[in-house]
């Protein structure tokens, strides 16, 4: 038996992906730009940022009070919107704390879901609960439902994600209706991998006034002497100025800064994008017969252009045309040909070249006529007297 021995392979990739901190609160630099509720009965209440940067709820039943006592469970606090467009795989994280002041309990009347609205029972003056949602792009999802009667059951860390899209709100729900009942947030955190930045490959650019960018990612455009269609677009078009052709012109692509809404380092890349103009001047050829049927083209290189490389076709060259080789003796008898500049770059021209064939003398000549060097004429001469 002939044992068979078979080697694997494997080849695994890893990417290099920045993570970073997008914004923080509680405190931080993303502030709550909205809070409503209010107090239905009578004791101490607190609802806003305390001393020690948190968010403090306390004996708050909702926004509108009930008819019966208590409120109808719907008070709130939301922090400023975040822009997450130019990052992926965003997650959340908030501390949330339960503190009761006097040894008591909180109650919890509803352990199955939260409670939204006026009941018209006991429960709108009695049942304690925290609801976090976030808004993504617009649309709010309710993530976790706190609820219970111990400082434990109100103390933990609120985490979700990770998630994509382009905008992020987090609101958070609170209902407690004592003045001994405390809720206390803190050291929220939002944090997301940043979108890769490109400014896209260099190149050259022929015979053009415009190109259109080829970057990827989040971020601004700037540099050259030019204009772009949009500055944020990372395949904006750029129009190029009247001085920078012939020229290599750079620019710069450069990120948001790694934390949009708390400041931060940026990153940038730059393109070079070197400009071309190839010109292919027309010329007329003119010659006999003989003369075009073994011709020098590249004496005529100098003339359609003095710095570049030219070669010379039977026939239009982008549509097709066959190349004239060798070229130092052509056959131009066939009427007229074209040339093909090429630059440094890879650039090109193209132009018709018009042929003459001049030929030989013809019909009734008086005078004196040269012919062509190896060309023969027949004179016929008619006497009279």
């Amino acid at each position: 038996m002939r044992a068979l021995f078979f080697s694997v392979f494997l080849c695994i990739i890893s990417y290099n992906v920045l993570s970073a901190q997008i914004a923080t609160g509680l405190p931080g630099c993303v502030e709550v730009v909205t809070q409503e509720g209010v107090t239905c009965g009578g004791g101490t209440s607190f609802f806003g940022v305390n001393g020690s940067n948190q968010f403090q709820v306390q004996n708050v039943d909702g926004i509108n009070c009930c008819f019966g006592p208590g409120g109808d469970f719907e008070a709130y606090f939301q922090f400023d919107e975040l822009d997450i467009s130019c990052y992926s795989d965003v997650t959340i994280s908030m501390d949330y704390i339960g503190q009761l002041t006097d040894g008591q309990t909180y109650e919890d009347d509803s352990p199955g879901s939260p409670v939204f609205g006026c009941q018209g029972n006991t429960i709108d003056n009695s049942h304690d609960q925290i609801v976090f949602a976030y808004i993504l792009d617009g649309v709010e999802i309710q993530s976790l439902y706190v609820h219970g009667t111990t400082e434990a059951d109100f103390t933990g860390n609120w985490s979700i994600g990770p998630f994509n899209g382009n905008t992020l709100s987090i609101k958070v729900y609170i209902s407690n209706k004592a003045g001994h009942e405390i809720f206390l947030f803190e050291n929220l955190e939002v944090n997301g991998d940043v979108n890769p930045l490109s400014a896209g490959p260099d190149d050259n650019v022929c015979n053009a006034t415009t190109y259109t960018l080829q970057g990827s990612g989040c971020g601004e455009w700037s540099g050259g002497s030019g204009s772009f269609s949009d500055i944020n677009d990372p395949t904006a078009t750029y129009t190029f100025a009247a001085g920078e052709v012939g020229s290599t012109v750079n620019l710069t692509f450069t990120s948001q800064a790694i934390t949009v809404n708390c400041g931060g380092s940026s990153t940038s890349e730059t393109v070079a994008l070197t400009i071309s103009s190839v010109t292919a001047d027309p010329v007329t050829i003119n010659g006999c017969s003989n003369e075009l049927s073994n011709y020098d083209l590249t004496a005529e290189n100098v003339n359609v252009n003095p710095t570049e490389t030219v070669t010379w076709y039977m026939g239009q060259p982008s549509a097709g045309g066959s190349l004239i080789s060798p070229a130092t003796n052509a056959d131009l008898t066939g009427g007229n040909i074209w040339a093909l500049v090429t630059d440094g770059n890879g650039c090109t021209a193209e132009v018709m070249i018009t042929v003459n064939d001049t030929g030989g003398p013809e019909g009734m000549l008086s005078g004196q006529h040269q012919l062509c060097p190896g060309e023969c004429g027949d004179i016929e001469v008619l006497v009279t007297g």
